[in-house]
């Protein structure tokens, strides 16, 4: 299993990815004040992987389970699940579905 950091901004989960040249600056002065190096997809998604696994990666139509905790910016918690969270994958957002 692998051990994914997701960094999203809140206006990223409501329009999909779709960021303004803004919401991109106030992603990278976050990863610089945090000192991470994340890789981004091309559809814009910035991510870091913790620990890599070796298990199979899961396509949109398998059933995943995670545990997840989502912050703002500013470090404001938003949601998050530590006992895990169970779904298919094609039903959630986009940018869960290119992280996972």
């Amino acid at each position: 299993m692998n051990k994914i950091i997701f960094l999203l901004l809140s206006i990223c989960v409501m329009s999909a990815c779709s960021k303004s040249k803004s919401e991109d600056q106030q992603i990278q002065d976050y990863l610089t004040k945090k000192n991470w190096t994340a890789q981004t997809t091309p559809d814009g998604l910035y991510y870091i992987i913790d620990s890599t696994g070796t298990g199979a990666n899961p396509t949109v139509s398998s059933t995943v389970t995670v545990k997840y905790k989502g912050y703002l910016l500013d470090e404001t918690v938003f949601d998050q699940s530590t006992t895990g969270y169970t779904t298919a994958l094609s039903n959630v957002i986009a940018g869960w579905q290119i992280g996972i």
